[in-house]
């Protein structure tokens, strides 16, 4: 037999106020509604719950013994409901977030600090690592929140750009001062680079954007190195022309240790984007870092 659970609450009100006209203002219904429910639970048990004696209502021996039996089953149930209801409202608890390193440290650094400010109660867990591992963890449940370098391509997934980068040419003043500034895909075809990997993740669409999208990147790569840091290091050392994200290399250029060269039609656009699972259980935590990170990582440029 499956019981309402609306009705033995309004049973358990009755039971506790004695009339119905009480617990109907108790629980904020009228008082034929409240009639109407005890008539179809005592109708769905097939005995008689309450004795009407004038405006009360006093309990049979087969309503005090369901009254004794539900009373704190039912008190637990709706504890339980609530505490559910609040912590899943609450800004309180662990966010797990991946991004990769390198954007990691100059976009969702500062937004942490926002973020620890704002929600005390919120512990967020930041990891690294590529976009394609951090999109399989984000699937799988390991991740909260991710921050990829494109697009993510499971469609379990959604998402919303919060930086458009761009890719720039930088060289050191030293370098520059002794072989001189390119102003053309010529001149920068004789000049040497360092780059990220042998596909020129970077490299590649810089050349384009700048010289057209079927020109073929030109320069010699002297040293491939797996890591924005490095790369940007040997750049302010002179060593050669590198092609590295905006965001990773404005500190360097308003310190005067690189400078931008301007060269060619244009600078090579990407999107960066945050993503989510949509099936994902909404919680207070999630939905407030999300956000925040969407609020203050709206896209420039």
């Amino acid at each position: 037999m499956l019981i309402n659970h609306e009705l033995l609450s309004t049973f358990i009100t009755v039971a506790e106020e004695a009339t119905f006209a009480a617990a109907a203002k108790r629980r904020r219904v009228t008082t034929s509604a409240v009639s109407q429910q005890m008539k179809a639970l005592e109708g769905q048990l097939g005995v008689a719950l309450f004795e009407r004696v004038g405006r009360r209502a006093r309990l049979t021996d087969a309503g005090r013994a369901l009254a004794a039996a539900v009373k704190d089953p039912l008190a637990a149930v709706d504890a339980a409901v609530e505490a559910i209801a609040t912590g899943a409202s609450e800004v309180r608890g662990r966010v797990a977030i991946g991004a990769p390193r390198p954007f990691a440290s100059v976009w969702l650094r500062p937004r942490l600090r926002e973020l620890v400010a704002r929600f005390p109660g919120v512990v967020p867990e930041v990891s690294f690592d590529v976009p394609s591992a951090l999109e399989a963890r984000l699937v799988r449940g390991d991740l909260d929140l991710a921050v990829l370098a494109r697009a993510p391509e499971a469609g379990a997934l959604d998402h919303a750009v919060v930086h458009v980068e761009s890719f720039v040419l930088v060289g050191a003043p030293s370098l520059l001062a002794r072989a001189g500034t390119p102003r053309s895909a010529d001149e920068l075809a004789r000049r040497e680079f360092v780059a990220f990997d042998h596909d020129l993740p970077m490299h590649a669409p810089f050349w384009r954007a700048a010289f057209g999208g079927r020109s073929a990147p030109g320069g010699r790569v002297i040293a491939y190195v797996a890591s924005l840091d490095e790369m940007r290091a040997l750049a302010v050392a002179g060593v050669a022309l590198a092609v590295l994200p905006d965001y990773f290399v404005e500190e360097a250029i308003r310190e005067r240790a690189l400078v931008a060269v301007d060269v060619g039609r244009g600078r090579a656009k990407s999107p960066l984007h945050l993503a989510w699972r949509r099936a994902a259980a909404r919680s207070g935590r999630t939905t407030a870092v999300r956000d925040l990170l969407l609020a203050e990582g709206r896209p420039r440029g």
